[in-house]
């Protein structure tokens, strides 16, 4: 079985991926502690990941529809805030 790649994430990918570096040197050069900055991030994730399941099982399938539209706006906006200073 030969790898993919799915090229239409590539652009996404390749926008994200330094931003993280840099957040990941700032934290450095701040003095902060990983593991602190580890913990904060892997919370806060949790918790987002949490409110998105139950925002999926409240409404149903009353979403299903526009929830595929709605993060490919999120992903776009967040390329252009990114993008735009």
């Amino acid at each position: 079985m030969e790898p993919t790649v799915d090229v239409e994430c590539m652009p996404i990918q390749l926008l994200l991926a330094p931003r993280a570096m840099a957040a990941g040197f700032a934290l450095a050069l701040l003095d902060f502690d990983p593991l602190l900055a580890c913990l904060l991030i892997g919370l806060t994730m949790m918790l987002c990941s949490w409110a998105g399941i139950l925002i999926d099982i409240r409404s149903g399938t009353m979403l299903e529809s526009k929830a595929e539209m709605f993060g490919g706006a999120v992903l776009i906006l967040i390329g252009l805030k990114i993008l735009l200073p």
